[in-house]
């Protein structure tokens, strides 16, 4: 390319830049952002409507949706939630016409620019796997690997797990409305520790129904879990065992939860359970696998220090 053909594309791709900006969305903003993440599905993890919807609705400091405006046209969202000093961008996602135009660099400094403001010193953020594209971008914008999330699942229908009865020292409690707070639990995703506190803000705010089961052993929390409904499967949004003998409490929670769910003809649909966990919980995978459950896809967990860079 000659330099004057190089001049003219820097002039065009600074004048595109010039005319972009970021704000918090509105309610109005909720066709485009969900239009965007029809757009981008493969990459994203899926999410209802009306839960994008109550996030803008709740108005909270914890977690917030940020729309990229090229002039007054919405070409692009992010969904970041924050814990004092920690983030998390759960979603960011731009137009495909607009993306190689430097539209998502200058997105994501925004938003890093907007959080190390309110005193956020390290973001994290996850990639599936297969997304190299999204992967390189990272990397290229300093962030590193940090971890790498596993997701697994079993088949719903496999036979119960030792056995169909229930122990006498066992008790079950499934609420469609009610906290999973697990402070004093451990949490096996990193991202959960994140989110946890800002989501029960936006679901008491919404009045949006839940599905979490509490499993207690002799008296004591052995573990809970929260899932939603998928077309054909049950999904694990987040669970938290005991720490003492964790895998043996998780083998009770997994246990339980499934014999709760086959008491319901409506889940007779359901053909698979997921779930996701840290890869450096090697006990407890140890146990999900011996309790029927396999690895079908992964999610890389990146992180990037803002304080390096001042």
């Amino acid at each position: 390319m000659s330099e004057e053909g190089s001049s003219e594309d820097d002039s065009s791709s600074r004048e595109f830049l010039s005319t972009l900006s970021i704000s918090k969305a509105s309610k109005s903003d909720l066709d485009a952002i969900l239009e965007i993440y029809e757009e981008n599905s493969e990459y994203l993890d899926p999410e209802d409507g009306r839960w994008i919807e109550s996030i803008i609705s709740s108005r909270s400091r914890r977690v917030r949706i940020y729309v990229l405006r090229n002039g007054e046209e919405i070409i692009g969202f992010a969904l970041v939630y924050k814990k004092r000093e920690l983030a998390y961008i759960d979603a960011i996602a731009v137009k495909r016409e607009f993306r190689g135009r430097g539209a998502g660099t200058y997105f994501l400094r925004s938003l890093e620019d907007i959080l190390r403001r309110e005193g956020v010193e390290r973001i994290f953020l996850t990639v599936k796997h297969s997304n190299m594209r999204a992967l390189t971008f990272y990397l290229k914008n300093m962030y590193r690997i940090k971890n790498t999330v596993l997701l697994m699942r079993r088949d719903f229908s496999q036979e119960d797990i030792n056995g169909g009865s229930r122990d006498n020292d066992i008790r079950v409690v499934y609420r469609s409305s009610a906290s999973i707070s697990s402070k004093k639990l451990l949490n096996p995703v990193t991202w959960n520790i994140l989110t946890e506190e800002a989501d029960e803000l936006v679901y008491r705010r919404s009045g949006e129904k839940r599905h979490v089961i509490y499993v207690y052993r002799e008296g004591d929390l052995a573990g809970v879990v929260e899932y939603t409904l998928d077309t054909r499967s049950i999904i694990i949004e987040r669970f938290a065992v005991s720490y003492y003998r964790s895998s043996e409490s998780l083998e009770i929670l997994i246990r339980e939860m499934i014999r709760e769910l086959r008491k319901r003809r409506s889940y007779e649909r359901y053909r698979e359970i997921i779930l996701p966990i840290d890869a450096t919980k090697t006990a407890l995978i140890k146990t999900l696998t011996e309790l029927g459950f396999s690895v079908f896809d992964a999610e890389y967990v990146l992180c990037k220090d803002l304080s390096e860079e001042e």
